[in-house]
């Protein structure tokens, strides 16, 4: 994925600082179905990690809500949330053009800015496994139990072996702060 600054510059920072300490590796992909806020979107969501203390401390240092500068579309990563200004680890990919995403008011807050694109391994996503759709995420047991409990409940759930930043650009690239 390429994450684009101008897009969302606090959303991308935060993402930075996570692929950079390894937050992703290993985590599990437990959501692969519709979405709950924009009817005819579909996601591929993870972020819960395998130690339910790095889960809780996360989940304390909020980032800020950011306006949505760039549409949805297949592919399009934007992080969850569950009310304003509560963004923090969790990731969702689109799978679909869901421009709805772009304007829904969900949970006090107008939109899911994206921060970053999928381009190369579209394919990917829709090779995942959905059998589950969006249960696990249904319960309260994947903050408190994370990885085990997911491995537990939903065998079978694909997983994200690194995540690593493999090319940085400076601040700004032709204007569009890559």
């Amino acid at each position: 994925m390429q994450a684009v600054r101008a897009w969302g510059p606090r959303g991308v920072d935060r993402l930075y600082r996570l692929v950079k300490g390894g937050y992703y590796d290993g985590l599990v992909i437990y959501r692969v179905g519709p979405t709950k806020s924009a009817p005819g979107g579909l996601v591929v969501q993870f972020g819960s990690a395998n130690d339910t203390a790095a889960i809780h401390a996360w989940e304390r240092d909020t980032i800020p809500d950011e306006p949505v500068v760039r549409p949805h579309r297949r592919g399009s990563v934007c992080f969850a949330r569950g009310g304003p200004n509560t963004r923090s680890v969790e990731l969702a990919i689109t799978t679909n053009a869901a421009t709805a995403l772009d304007t829904v008011r969900y949970l006090g807050v107008t939109g899911f800015p994206s921060i970053a694109e999928v381009g190369q391994g579209l394919d990917v996503l829709d090779r995942l496994e959905s059998k589950y759709g969006n249960a696990p995420i249904e319960s309260d047991s994947l903050s408190i139990g994370g990885g085990a409990w997911l491995d537990h409940a939903f065998p079978g759930l694909d997983r994200i072996r690194r995540a690593r930043v493999t090319k940085e650009w400076g601040a700004t690239r032709r204007g569009r702060g890559r």
